[in-house]
């Protein structure tokens, strides 16, 4: 046979290579990443086995992590790699916030961090900004978007300061209950109210600086029991009545009536405050308690300054004094006071047009010497004793007692006038300052009126106080004044209607509590029914008082005053 032979060369393929080109997530949590490879060399075709289990070249919809990859040629040659796809940091968003006080509202500032800066916020009502303000209390979301689209979002709560008041109340009061209140001029005969009387609407005045008497009566169905009283005042306004200070009366047992007195702490700002009045069977009560037998009342005490009368005084005492003083019904023995006495918490009804008798007497150690006495009132009750008619009894260098009389002058408004007596050897002093010897003494002339009027002050509308009230009105009814304010309680503005006897100039006056004059306004009206406006606007809650003098008359009413 033949034989033939052949010859070749047997050579390999060349190295198989492999890439991966990630391609990374915009924001945290996508899944949209992508993986990329590349071969060379081998001998095609390739097979691909991804971790994730794909068989395909490129993969897809990846969320962050590492993706290994194994390529296979035909000859059974392989090679792997592996890649990262990485996202950014997740958006995290914090806010600090303020809470909501009344009507300003709350605040709240945002701060981002993670994604790829810079930032933008977007919040629930509609503001843009890190910061937003005069948010009402609730609930609200802020979302915050990176240079890359991706977003944040947190919701949080805008709280409020607003005060939540403890309650208390009385469980039964089937055998005692609180009866009458009197603090300073305020009286209020409350009678059984179950349990709980809600009189937030009557207005207590506390004059700064000024201690208020306080009297509290018991009621009982037949018999009487030991009862335990307490008046509490949330100064801080936080609702409660637990805070050092706010306890400001307390007494009992006792089976009747119970006295004191409470005093507005020094630097109490001028506003309105809760008060709340317990009164407790066989142990005291606290300010948040249930009461099994008893009764809870509770009352607003409105703070203000005081007129501020100036200061006066002897520097010596020491050999005479104002030993007695009589005026009008008030027979006040005095004695000896160190060159001062503050008697403001007796007072004589008096009318405009009435005629008050006044008694003097020195006191001396021994020999008596000539006084020199004058007796100022102040009749605008503005606080001072300088106007015109305001010294109403003179008599120089007299050494034993004097009398006389003066007159309340017919345009006097209603309301508390305060006089001073005034004794100093030798020359006259005046109503301010100091003086060498002698004494000064303060009381008070209660004008009221000889119709229903009643004295300005702290009196709360459904108190038993008459609506309308009438001062020193003539006989004949073609020739009165009178008048009505409405609506009342008032809120803004209130609308005062008067019935004049003639046509002219009406002086309309608006006074606080305190008998303080806030409001002037002078108008020439028609005879007849005529109409003006009160301006209430920006005034504290409270009681107040309207008066109106026209052709030698005056008119006058209370008007309480509610919260906007």
């Amino acid at each position: 046979g033949c034989t033939a032979t052949a010859t070749g060369t047997v050579s390999g393929g060349s190295e198989i290579t492999l890439s991966l080109a990630p391609a990374h997530l915009s924001c945290a949590g996508d899944e949209n990443g992508v993986i990329v490879s590349t071969v060379n060399g081998g001998s095609e075709p390739y097979s691909y086995l991804w971790s994730n289990g794909s068989t395909q070249p490129d993969i897809n919809n990846l969320s962050a992590g590492i993706y290994s990859l194994t390529v296979t040629d035909q000859t059974g040659c392989s090679v792997s790699a592996q890649a990262v796809v990485s996202a950014p940091t997740a958006i995290v968003v914090s806010v600090t916030t303020a809470a909501a006080v009344g009507s300003t509202g709350g605040t709240a500032e945002a701060n981002a961090t993670g994604g790829t800066s810079p930032y933008t916020y977007s919040w629930s009502n509609g503001a843009m900004g890190n910061e937003v303000s005069g948010l009402p209390a609730g609930t609200y979301t802020v979302t915050v978007s990176d240079a890359n689209g991706c977003t944040g979002t947190t919701t949080f709560q805008i709280e409020t300061d607003e005060p939540v008041a403890c309650t208390s109340r009385g469980q039964s009061t089937q055998y005692e209950w609180i009866d009458r209140v009197q603090i300073g001029g305020f009286e209020h005969q409350s009678g059984n109210n179950g349990g709980l009387g809600a009189f937030g609407n009557m207005i207590v005045g506390l004059p700064l600086g000024e201690s208020q008497e306080v009297v509290l009566e018991p009621g009982y169905a037949a018999f009487t029991f030991n009862e335990y009283w307490r008046i509490w005042i949330d100064w801080n306004q936080d609702g409660d009545f637990l805070d050092a200070g706010e306890l400001m009366f307390q007494a009992g047992p006792s089976n009747t009536a119970v006295s004191g007195a409470i005093t507005a702490p020094e630097g109490t700002a001028e506003g309105t405050y809760a008060m709340r009045i317990s009164m407790k069977y066989g142990s005291p009560a606290g300010p948040c308690d249930l009461i099994p037998y008893g009764e809870v009342e509770n009352y607003s005490v409105q703070v203000a300054a005081s007129l501020g009368y100036c200061e006066v005084g002897a520097v010596s005492s020491g050999s005479e004094w104002v030993e007695r003083v009589v005026l009008g019904s008030i027979d006040n023995l005095s004695g000896n006071d160190g060159g001062y006495g503050d008697y403001t918490s007796l007072s004589h009804p008096v009318a405009p047009g009435q005629e008050v008798a006044l008694t003097l007497t020195p006191g001396f150690t021994s020999s008596p010497f000539p006084e020199t006495w004058r007796v100022y009132a102040d009749f605008n009750q503005d606080g001072d004793f300088d106007d015109d008619g305001e010294v109403v009894y003179a008599r120089n260098n007299y050494p034993f007692p004097t009398s006389g009389t003066f007159t309340i002058p017919e345009n006097t408004l209603p309301g508390l006038v305060r006089v001073r007596v005034v004794m100093n050897y030798g020359q006259a002093a005046g109503p301010c300052g100091a003086f060498p010897w002698g004494e000064a003494e303060d009381y008070t002339l209660d004008v009221q009126g000889q119709g229903r009027f009643a004295q300005i002050g702290t009196q709360a509308i459904g108190a038993g106080l008459p609506a309308e009230m009438d001062v020193e009105q003539p006989a004949s009814e073609t020739e009165r004044l009178s008048g009505n304010v409405y609506p009342n309680p008032a809120v803004g503005q209130a609308l005062l209607e008067l019935k004049l006897p003639a046509a002219g100039g009406v002086d309309i006056y608006l006074y606080d509590h305190l008998g303080r004059r806030l409001q002037v306004q002078r108008m020439n009206l028609g005879v007849g029914v005529q109409q003006a406006t009160l301006d209430l606007s920006g005034l504290p809650a409270g009681n107040y008082r309207v008066a109106a003098v026209a052709a030698g008359r005056v008119w006058s009413a209370p008007l309480m005053v509610l919260r906007e």
